[in-house]
C-alpha cells in the first residue's frame, strides 16, 4: 500500500512574513505622518484669540491682561495672524509715498514670509507692552521715556538705572477701573477719525479709539489704543497707536499716562 504524502506549502510562511512586513511598514507610516501633521498644527498654532463682540470688550480684555501682568493674555486680545492677512502693503506705500528701512516686512506669500511677519509683529508689540509696564514704573521726572541716550558715570547711576528697569517689580496693583471711548480725550476728533478712515484700506477694517482708566498702584491712569474689526470680530490694533498719538503721547509711553499729567497736558 504506497503512503500518500502531503507537503506543506513553503510559500505561506513567506507571504505571512510579506504581509506583516507591509502592516508594519503602513504603521510607521501613519505614526510620521501623524507626527509631522502634529508638528505643523503647533508650529501654526494661532498666537491671537477669537476675537471679541465689540470694542469694549477687546478693550476690557487687554487691559485686565495688563493688570493681570500677562503677556500671552495681551497678545491674544491683539490682531496678530490677522493682521498679517489684512495688512495691505500697497496702498500703505500709497499713503506715505516712502519706504523706511527700519520698518520691517515681507509681501511674500510663501510659509517662511509669514511666519517672519508674524514674528516682526509680535516683536513691534513686545516693544509696546515694554513700554507699557516701563512708563508706570519710573518717576516722573524719568528720563528715560526721553529717547535720548544717559551717561553712566559711577555705580551709583548704573545701580539707579537698573532699579528702575525693574518694570513690573516696581508696579504692586493694578486694577482695571472703567472703559469707554477716547473720544473725550481727543481735541481735533474729526481729524482722527479722517486719519482711521484713511487706514482702512491699509489694515482691512474699521478702527475705533479706546480707553481704559486704570489704578497703578493707587495713581489714575489712562490707557489708550486702537482697535479694530476683523471678520466681524474685534482686536486691539495696536497699544497707543493713532489714538495715543492724537491724545499728545509719545509712542515711547506705550499709550500710558498719568491722569494728573493728561489733564496738565490739556
Amino acid at each position: 500500500m504506497n503512503q500518500v504524502v502531503v507537503k506543506e506549502n513553503s510559500q505561506v510562511p513567506i507571504k505571512k512574513f510579506i504581509l506583516c512586513i507591509l502592516v508594519l511598514i503602513a504603521l510607521a507610516a501613519s505614526f510620521f505622518a501623524g507626527t509631522i501633521v502634529e508638528g505643523n498644527n503647533l508650529k501654526r498654532a494661532k498666537i491671537e484669540g477669537p476675537g471679541f463682540k465689540s470694542e469694549e470688550e477687546a478693550m476690557e480684555a487687554f487691559a485686565n491682561a495688563y493688570a493681570n501682568k500677562d503677556i500671552e493674555g495681551m497678545f491674544a486680545c491683539c490682531s496678530i495672524e490677522s493682521n498679517i492677512t489684512n495688512y495691505d502693503y500697497y496702498e500703505y506705500f500709497d499713503i506715505v509715498h516712502a519706504y523706511y528701512p527700519t520698518y520691517r516686512y515681507s509681501t511674500g506669500n510663501d510659509a517662511a514670509s509669514y511666519e517672519i511677519d508674524k514674528h516682526i509683529r509680535m516683536s513691534t508689540l513686545t516693544t509696546t507692552f515694554y513700554n507699557m509696564y516701563l512708563a508706570p514704573s519710573l518717576d516722573e521726572d524719568s528720563e528715560l521715556l526721553t529717547g535720548n541716550s544717559i551717561g553712566l558715570d559711577d555705580e551709583d547711576a548704573i545701580d539707579e538705572l537698573c532699579e528702575q528697569l525693574r518694570l513690573t517689580d516696581n508696579i504692586d496693583r493694578i486694577k482695571v477701573d472703567k472703559v469707554s471711548s477716547a473720544d473725550k480725550y481727543i481735541k481735533d476728533v474729526d481729524s482722527m477719525y479722517d486719519n482711521f478712515e484713511k487706514y482702512y484700506d491699509v489694515y482691512g477694517g474699521e478702527i475705533k479709539p479706546m480707553s481704559a482708566i486704570i489704578k497703578i498702584d493707587g495713581i489714575k491712569w489712562i490707557m489708550f489704543a486702537d482697535t479694530i474689526e476683523l471678520d466681524g470680530r474685534w482686536y486691539i490694533l495696536c497699544p497707543g497707536g493713532m489714538t495715543g498719538s492724537h491724545a499728545g503721547l509719545s509712542y515711547l509711553t506705550g499709550g500710558m499716562i498719568r491722569k494728573s499729567e493728561f489733564n496738565d497736558l490739556n
